[in-house]
């Protein structure tokens, strides 16, 4: 699999019922929009979950040379909310520095 310098180990707290997640087949990727949860920047932002075979799963910021501001806000601790279709659906937070 090919990283970029955007793509971080994360925890994720689902907000919504197993009928709302997606599934986590190995190396499948999804969709989300983003936002930090305290802090800047305070603007919405796409990324891909990667789900990994030994069960981690990976934060791949969406167009990252065009949001350097949210690249570098994506340090170990920080808190993210996932949204699908409009509604909150994951807490994350970023594990560890870029891979």
């Amino acid at each position: 699999m090919t990283t970029t310098a955007t793509q971080v180990p994360v925890r994720l707290s689902w907000r919504v019922g197993p009928e709302g997640r997606p599934v986590a087949r190995p190396w499948a990727r999804y969709f989300f929009s983003a936002r930090l949860v305290a802090g800047a920047p305070d603007h919405p932002f796409g990324v891909f979950l990667t789900f990994r075979p030994e069960g981690a799963v990976g934060l791949e910021l969406l167009a990252p040379d065009l949001l350097p501001d949210v690249a570098g806000a994506l340090t170990p601790g920080r808190r993210l909310v996932l949204f699908s279709d409009g509604r909150p659906a994951a807490g994350c937070e970023i594990l560890s520095a870029c891979e």
